[in-house]
């Protein structure tokens, strides 16, 4: 009689330890500085965590202490539309993290973002940006 060995159980704790070294190597990545020019925009971004966050073993915590930034940031940047967010630090934090992904992964730059590169030599303004409330609601539905 055969004894089949048994299966190594693979539980959310292992799968979160996982997610968390997979973040480490992706932040030891040389060759992007953390002030460079930023050339996706914030709903690019936005959407790249999104999809990053349904990884499994991955959860905000852990990702906000990658990116060291803090939870309120985070939330405020993915609740925004448009580039209102684009002084947010969780902006540039987020797109540094997503380069060196790229480039530890050996992803090519998509067509969007060379064409971002081309257009703008120093990227999006990543600066401070105080709208009125007039100013929001006309970004928010567009008729901007």
């Amino acid at each position: 009689r055969k004894v089949k060995p048994k299966k190594k159980k693979v539980t959310i704790n292992m799968l979160r330890a996982e997610a968390e070294r997979y973040m480490d190597r992706v932040n030891n990545v040389q060759g992007v500085d953390d002030h460079c020019p930023v050339f996706d925009s914030c709903c690019e971004v936005r959407r790249k965590i999104t999809q990053f966050l349904k990884k499994e073993g991955v959860t905000k915590s852990s990702f906000t202490r990658s990116i060291q930034v803090n939870h309120k940031s985070l939330n405020c940047f993915l609740a925004g539309v448009k580039q209102l967010q684009s002084g947010n630090c969780t902006y540039r934090a987020g797109y540094v993290f997503f380069e060196r992904m790229r480039i530890m992964e050996g992803v090519p730059k998509n067509p969007e973002r060379i064409e971002n590169e081309q257009k703008m030599a120093f990227g999006f303004n990543t600066k401070p940006y105080k709208a009125s409330k007039v100013q929001r609601n006309l970004i928010t539905y567009g008729m901007c």
